[in-house]
């Protein structure tokens, strides 16, 4: 019995993603900020698959063709041009390179661990890769195709907005645009500019009112599915992630591109893959280029003959990551690997 699509996904979640995380949750941490985050990544990815498993939800059923070597070469490629893209754009963007400020990202968000140092280099960076599977690529991409396949099912011709809805929208833009023109100008007072944009915005509000009364507007559906999503996560890369807003225009541009890809694959699968090569090849560079956060006096293997190794939990948690890494790449190039051999 061959088991391929969804089901193949819900064995991917269960006996991989879900463990994973588990593991990244349950091993602590002493900081907050690393465990508020791990938290809001679980949350994100549980919710979307229990979304996707509802029997209500059947959208999603096309986009979990198998990773073959077509889609799975497609993936290693969209994984490189997101790092060059990304890349390029931030050098154009700031006047230091993006890979020092994704050197405050994800090892200021480096994984949580059972002991209180990395045992070595190489676990630290098996850990930190496997993270950014986990908790990065996979959560992401699971709410993101829970938003794209059930926004392209009920809005493919577009979004109908209320009247009500429409005004509070545009008297908003109106309030916050005519707040910070004031403000920059220093014309009044900040009580009196308060005063004066209200007075302003009420009078506009009745001339809106009086227009939307007679418009019915549709937002193209696309806005909803691929707009919001985009926006959200590469607002929080952005500001959270990268330390930096400008980094949202390449978050929100790779954003795009794997939403073309789950569009023209339809491979969640390959989606997730191509995700995890660009948050490890970003990584990988920042050890090259010795800008990983490693504590002084770090080997760079386990002393596996060394009995103080075996003295904690610690070691148990390097192999736990390494078996789970492995299984992870098995998994993405099972499909392809079975391919050939037909």
């Amino acid at each position: 019995m061959r088991i391929e699509g969804k089901n193949s996904f819900r064995w991917f979640c269960i006996f991989l993603y879900l463990p994973s995380a588990l593991l990244f949750f349950l091993s602590g941490s002493r900081n907050l900020s690393d465990y508020i985050t791990t938290s809001f990544f679980i949350i994100i990815g549980v919710a979307a698959l229990a979304v996707l498993g509802s029997d209500t939800v059947k959208s999603d059923e096309r986009y979990y063709k198998n990773l073959n070597t077509k889609n799975l070469l497609w993936a290693v490629l969209l994984g490189a041009g997101m790092i060059l893209l990304s890349t390029g754009l931030s050098l154009q963007l700031e006047n230091f390179n993006m890979l020092l400020s994704i050197n405050r990202s994800f090892l200021s968000l480096e994984p949580m661990s059972l002991i209180s140092n990395h045992s070595s280099v190489s676990t630290m960076f098996i850990s930190t890769i496997l993270y950014g599977l986990v908790m990065a690529a996979t959560s992401e991409e699971l709410f993101k195709l829970g938003m794209f396949a059930e926004g392209r099912a009920r809005w493919r011709n577009g979004y109908r907005i209320g009247k009500a809805t429409l005004f509070a929208i545009i008297f908003s833009i109106l309030l916050l645009v005519m707040g910070v023109t004031l403000s920059v100008l220093q014309i009044f007072s900040a009580f009196n500019m308060v005063i004066v944009a209200v007075l302003s915005g009420v009078s506009l509000a009745l001339l809106i009112w009086r227009g939307v009364n007679h418009v019915d507007v549709a937002i193209p559906g696309v806005l909803l599915y691929v707009g919001f999503p985009v926006a959200f996560w590469s607002a929080l890369h952005g500001i959270q992630a990268y330390d930096n807003p400008v980094m949202i225009l390449p978050a929100a541009i790779n954003g795009i591109v794997l939403f073309v890809y789950l569009w023209k694959f339809e491979c969640i699968l390959g989606c997730i893959f191509a995700h995890w090569i660009y948050n490890s090849g970003i990584t990988l560079v920042t050890y090259i280029l010795g800008k990983a956060n490693i504590p002084s006096g770090t080997a760079f293997l386990p002393n596996i003959f060394d009995r103080m190794y075996y003295s904690n939990s610690g070691f148990i948690f390097d192999g736990l990551i390494l078996i789970l890494l492995i299984l992870f790449v098995f998994a993405f190039l099972a499909p392809s690997l079975s391919e050939r051999k037909r």
